[in-house]
């Protein structure tokens, strides 16, 4: 049994700035991640998952990138 799986997701935040340059007012966070999982036996499984978001903001320092990929081995008894 072969299964797929994915979602898309775009976060975006707006607030208040008390102090220029300090409070964050905006923030934006992109993300994407995919899995696909395969049955081996009917009690063991193997599933590959891929995540990518980007984030930005007002704020320099809040700004990344990350792209994350995991292998599991999954067993019932």
């Amino acid at each position: 049994k072969l299964t797929l799986d994915g979602q898309v997701g775009d976060y975006r935040y707006f607030g208040a700035s008390l102090e220029r340059g300090i409070d964050l007012t905006k923030q934006s966070i992109s993300s994407a991640d995919a899995k696909i999982s395969y049955a081996l036996q009917p009690n063991l499984s193997i599933t590959l998952t891929a995540t990518q978001e980007h984030g930005s903001a007002d704020l320099v320092e809040y700004g990344y990138n990350d792209t994350r990929a995991e292998v599991s081995l999954s067993a019932a008894f």
